[in-house]
């Protein structure tokens, strides 16, 4: 991580690292989705964007800024 950091610095461009949701089937057979990455890599970010993808409409949803509040927005591809 502190190496992708260091080339955004240098080369002044995003990083977007993604984490897929996968399901995790407890013991008692419930499930319930997890990252794929693990949880830790969610503590390493600075911002968490959800991208989604329903009925034809493309939503993205920030749920974590260190200079901005929970937003959500459509977007095009």
């Amino acid at each position: 991580m502190q190496t992708l950091v260091k080339v955004a610095n240098q080369h002044k461009v995003a990083v977007v690292l993604t984490n897929q949701m996968t399901t995790k089937i407890d013991g008692d057979e419930s499930s319930h989705l997890v990252p794929a990455l693990g949880e830790s890599w969610g503590h390493a970010c600075a911002i968490r964007l959800i991208l989604s993808w329903t009925d034809k409409k493309r939503m993205a949803y920030l749920l974590k800024s260190p200079s901005m509040a929970e937003a959500k927005a459509q977007y095009t591809i």
